[in-house]
């Protein structure tokens, strides 16, 4: 992946969190909810992937 395309995908991510964020104090209440644990998840995710991958180069 170039510096480009890696710098594109940390600028998506950082608005995704910011709309997500703003999004959530405009609707009901179990739909933010689902929006935080899944993306926690997924963080978590992301990184167990990471650790996992270093390892095995």
């Amino acid at each position: 992946m170039s510096d480009e395309q890696a710098h594109q995908m940390k600028m998506m991510n950082l608005f995704m969190v910011v709309f997500m964020t703003i999004a959530s104090f405009s609707i009901s209440s179990g739909i933010a909810i689902y929006w935080v644990t899944s993306n926690v998840f997924t963080i978590i995710q992301n990184l167990i992937m990471r650790r996992e991958k270093k390892h095995v180069k």
